[in-house]
């Protein structure tokens, strides 16, 4: 029986022999070979193809540099600072103002043109217009931390910090 007869009578990739592995015929025209795949073989590659599918892609990774609020705050702090003298500069304190401005910008959500209006403050007369575009919840907030931290009317960087956190809008 020639190799053609005996594929069409069995039928391409059946099972020779009933039970047990799969043997698939291969060759050119000069040799016949089978090759033994397990039953599971197909099933367990077609599982484990499916189970490398695509990963979740990793999350977006965090802005390098400074967040708008770290950067309002350091603006407002500097402005404060530019007032006093180099000598009478009160870094813990600074630092300490600082953080609780960007706390409170983070916390309060302030708004991209707020934060804006404070990067580009250059003098303590900046801020006014700052504090129109922030609402007067955000600005009793910041003033209450302030005092809380600082005092009622502190003097060095507390008395700058009401300049640039003005009294809630009426």
């Amino acid at each position: 029986m020639s190799r053609a007869a005996r594929r069409a009578r069995r039928g391409c990739g059946e099972s020779i022999g009933g039970a047990g592995p799969r043997r698939f015929v291969h060759g050119g025209a000069d040799r016949a070979r089978t090759t033994a795949v397990p039953a599971w073989g197909l099933a367990g590659c077609l599982a484990a193809a499916l189970a490398c599918g695509h990963a979740e892609p990793p999350p977006p990774a965090a802005p390098k540099g400074p967040t708008a609020c770290e950067r309002a705050s350091d603006s407002m702090v500097g402005a404060m600072l530019a007032r006093l003298p180099t000598a009478d500069e009160p870094t813990e304190q600074a630092d300490a103002l600082r953080n609780l401005i960007r706390e409170r910008c983070e916390q309060d959500r302030w708004s991209a043109e707020a934060t804006r209006c404070l990067i580009a403050m250059k003098s303590l007369d900046d801020a006014a217009p700052c504090a129109a575009m922030m609402t007067d919840a955000q600005q009793a907030a910041l003033v209450r931390d302030q005092e809380a931290r600082f005092g009622a009317g502190t003097g060095s960087a507390g008395s700058g910090s009401a300049a640039a956190a003005p009294e809630p809008r009426q």
